[in-house]
């Protein structure tokens, strides 16, 4: 399947657990009617960023650098 992508959201993670579910939640909850991707980078987060990614990972395209 060849989805055509309107807008890309790259979004840098490190140690951003404080903030992260608050901007997850106001990507997911935008008007927009296009089709837009959502790329979480992490950058070997030491705390939950990475668990609260995955929780996400529904909503979420796709997740870069999180083995």
């Amino acid at each position: 399947m060849n989805t055509k992508i309107d807008i890309s959201v790259v979004v840098p993670i490190y140690n951003a657990e404080k903030y992260l579910k608050s901007l997850l939640d106001s990507l997911s909850n935008q008007n927009f009617t296009g089709t837009y991707e959502v790329l979480l980078i992490d950058d070997g987060s030491t705390d939950n960023s990475l668990k609260i990614c995955k929780e996400y990972s529904n909503f979420i395209i796709t997740m870069l650098g999180l083995v």
